[in-house]
């Protein structure tokens, strides 16, 4: 760590995660908030992305939620796991059973 402003805290428990911000892929992260509130809360639109967002609905949401978790880490979808644990459990179930489809195909040779 270079500094504690360089850092991002993730409390998990027994399992905290600390990231250097250089390690986060925030654009990844950012879209994936802003696509799932869109999915799930159509009021939110404006709120979280502007017009650009009207028209995406739950399955191109979820499409984009799942690459999106293709360009993280196992730890920065630790920690939003972790975030959603606490703000939305349908979703962060959601996002969970993706993550585990991917690591499903890491063991196997198709990932990262």
């Amino acid at each position: 760590m270079r500094s504690g402003a360089e850092s991002v805290f993730f409390g998990r428990g027994k399992r905290d995660v600390v990231l250097d911000v250089h390690e986060v892929r925030a654009e990844a992260v950012s879209l994936v908030f802003r696509l799932a509130a869109v999915a799930r809360d159509a009021d939110k639109v404006q709120e979280v992305g502007g017009s650009w967002l009207a028209g995406v609905d739950e399955v191109a949401a979820d499409a984009v939620v799942r690459y999106a978790l293709g360009l993280m880490t196992t730890e920065v979808v630790a920690g939003l796991l972790a975030v959603l644990d606490a703000t939305d459990g349908t979703l962060g179930q959601f996002v969970t059973e993706q993550f585990r489809t991917r690591q499903d195909a890491d063991e196997f040779g198709g990932g990262r």
